[in-house]
């Protein structure tokens, strides 16, 4: 704001209070949606298998929700209007900052990934033919970082997976399972009508314990992003 504030007037001072009184209303009323949308949308969530498109769409949305919001009320204050070019000036800084900053730790932490470091580990619910793609797809992106720890089903599953990832137990050993290893993640690849009590339980069990559950929908379209 400090820097929107002097392209625009050509004045510049890091005391925030020294702005003209709209000024201050904007910022703190700006800032104070910006803290409650971007917890309501989980825009800093882990955004390992969201595009960096998505993401930069959700920062946007949200800068642009938190300035016109702001801007109601600090247009009540007449001491002089609230300048347009400085909102154009404070929209441009802010939402592209914010990008090259996501963008500039997205590299960094692929990075990272790819050594073997920042990882987060996965429990696999259900075996069929999109558990199996999920599974082989992360695989071939280690840039993820994601380890998968293994699977639990009930005894007839559709697959047999691979050796190599382990069978833990059936869908009432979930709890056991999930407080004898660190999961940070739960996926569940269920078929929802024919299980929909088991999913039920597996959300109450997951909000209970604490890891992450998501219920991927689409997983052929929807490039690893949205669940």
């Amino acid at each position: 704001i400090v820097i929107a504030y002097y392209l625009r007037f050509d004045s510049f001072s890091f005391n925030l209070f020294t702005l003209p009184k709209q000024y201050q209303i904007f910022l703190f009323v700006s800032l104070f949606f910006w803290l409650f949308l971007s917890g309501r949308d989980r825009l800093y969530a882990s955004k390992r298998m969201t595009s960096i498109k998505r993401e930069a769409a959700d920062v946007l949305l949200i800068i642009g929700a938190s300035f016109v919001i702001a801007a109601v009320p600090a247009f009540f204050v007449r001491d002089y209007p609230l300048s347009r070019i400085f909102l154009v000036d404070l929209a441009f800084l802010a939402g592209s900052s914010l990008i090259l900053f996501r963008f500039i730790g997205r590299w960094f932490l692929r990075l990272l990934r790819r050594r073997g470091h920042n990882f987060r580990q996965l429990l696999i619910v259900g075996r069929n033919a999109r558990a199996y793609q999920f599974i082989k797809k992360i695989e071939e992106t280690p840039e993820y970082g994601y380890r998968i720890l293994g699977v639990i089903d009930s005894p007839n599953g559709e697959y047999k997976f691979p050796p190599r990832l382990k069978y833990l137990g059936e869908l009432p050993d979930l709890e056991k399972v999930l407080r004898s290893h660190i999961v940070d993640e739960v996926f569940v690849f269920l078929p929802i009508k024919s299980f929909y009590d088991e999913i039920g339980e597996i959300l109450r069990v997951c909000e209970s314990v604490g890891p992450e559950v998501k219920i991927p929908t689409d997983i052929f379209s929807l490039k690893m992003a949205k669940s």
